[in-house]
C-alpha cells in the first residue's frame, strides 16, 4: 500500500492535533488544586451561612475537615498537603472548641490565616484567609 501525500498530511495533522490536546490537559497537581479550592469555597459559604447558629457552624467545620482529609493529593504533594491539613485541623479544632464553649474571645483569637503560606505553595488560593 502506498501512502499518498494527502494521506500523509492528514496523518501528520491528526498526530499534531493529538499532541496539542495532550499538552492542554490539566496536570494532576492543577486538577487536585482545583478540587480542593472548590472544597474551600463550599466550606466558606457553609460557614458564612451558619454564622450565629452554633450546631450548624460546628457541622460545617466538621464537614470541611472531613472533605480535606478525603482528598487524595498527588504523591509529590502528599507530605505538604498533609501538613497543611494538620494545620487546618488544629485551627478549626480550636475554633470548634471555642464555639462549643461559647467563648467569643477565643473565637476572635483563632487565626484566620493559619496555614496560608502552605496553601499558596500548593496552589490552594481559595483556601487562604
Amino acid at each position: 500500500m502506498t501512502i499518498t501525500a494527502p494521506t500523509r498530511i492528514i496523518t501528520l495533522t491528526l498526530a499534531l492535533f493529538a499532541l496539542v490536546l495532550a499538552g492542554c490537559g490539566e496536570s494532576e497537581e492543577d486538577e487536585f488544586a482545583s478540587d480542593v479550592n472548590e472544597i474551600c469555597r463550599e466550606a466558606t459559604g457553609d460557614i458564612r451561612a451558619a454564622a450565629g447558629k452554633r450546631d450548624e457552624l460546628i457541622a460545617a467545620v466538621d464537614r470541611f475537615i472531613a472533605d480535606l482529609k478525603a482528598a487524595d493529593p498527588p504523591e509529590d504533594q502528599k507530605d505538604d498537603y498533609d501538613a497543611w491539613v494538620a494545620t487546618q485541623e488544629k485551627t478549626f479544632g480550636e475554633l470548634k472548641s471555642a464555639i462549643e464553649a461559647n467563648d467569643q474571645e477565643r473565637i476572635d483569637a483563632v487565626s484566620e490565616t493559619a496555614g496560608d503560606d502552605q496553601a499558596r505553595e500548593l496552589g490552594l488560593d481559595d483556601c487562604t484567609g
